[in-house]
């Protein structure tokens, strides 16, 4: 670095006045591999210490500092480590600094810094047969009573999420009640879905979904992770605990009876407040 450098840069070595300091009140005691240089005080504090500190050759970062002269600094032993540590091993390999962020930071196979492209995101997975016995059943018939609330079961239409965390590929599952569809390794069955009515506040959104997946090494055994209601607006009330496959509830179409005449709540509180 140049002189005008080390009287206005910090960051760079270090300045001018701290290599003045160092040389007028400080002892040199020893220089690494990287030429970082270390000094300690020629004057104890109060309390008996001694000051230790290190000016660095190049970029002023931590990492750059061996392990053996950490422990100097940070006072674990009050020798130099050529005096006071063994000799390096034979399988110990040289002390290289943290090059996260720098221009040598490791970059894995298809990194755009490696000039490289990203693989392309897999094509969208096609949903293969289920298996004859985890077909399911016909749901019951929805009570006369309960079919008069809003859209029958049988008719409304949920949008489930489903992620695979391996690869990170998200899609969309449109399923009615009593539907299941496989998307590879793993089945999602829709049981019901539900969601408040429009004049009912707080709004929610749920679904009763069961997830299945496939064994490792097995042709078409599926095993049971979650049954259970999920909710849109309050999702950590029951979450699916998979390491790979995660389903969140989207959407559920339904209508209600007089829904179209219902009063907008955002346009009524505008009314108000405009009166």
């Amino acid at each position: 670095m140049n002189f005008l450098g080390k009287i206005f840069t910090w960051w760079n070595g270090a300045t001018i006045g701290t290599h003045l300091w160092s040389a007028r009140t400080g002892e040199h005691v020893g220089t690494d591999a990287q030429g970082n240089k270390y000094y300690r005080s020629k004057k104890t504090t109060g309390d008996g210490r001694e000051r230790r500190w290190v000016i660095y050759e190049g970029a002023n970062d931590a990492s750059r500092v061996p392990s053996e002269w950490h422990g100097w600094l940070h006072g674990s032993f009050d020798d130099v480590p050529e005096s006071h540590l063994p000799p390096a091993r034979i399988w110990e390999t040289d002390y290289t600094p943290n090059a996260t962020g720098t221009a040598t930071a490791y970059r894995p196979a298809g990194a755009l810094e490696r000039g490289e492209q990203q693989a392309e995101a897999p094509e969208e997975a096609v949903a293969t047969d289920i298996p004859e016995e985890l077909q399911q059943d016909a749901l019951p018939v929805q009570p006369a009573a309960e079919a008069g609330i809003g859209t029958p079961m049988a008719e409304r239409v949920a949008t489930l999420g489903l992620l695979n965390k391996r690869n990170n590929v998200s899609r969309d599952l449109e399923l009615q009640p009593g539907d299941q569809q496989r998307v590879g390794d793993v089945i999602v069955r829709l049981q019901a879905c539900e969601r408040t009515a429009p004049w009912e506040m707080p709004s929610e959104t749920g679904a009763f979904v069961q997830l299945l997946v496939k064994e490792r090494g097995t042709e078409d055994q599926f095993r049971k992770v979650f049954s259970g209601w999920l909710f849109k607006n309050s999702p950590s009330l029951n979450v699916v605990e998979h390491p790979i496959y995660d389903v969140w509830v989207k959407e559920c179409t339904m209508a209600f009876p007089g829904e179209e005449d219902a009063p907008n709540p955002a346009t009524t509180a505008g009314s108000d407040a405009a009166a």
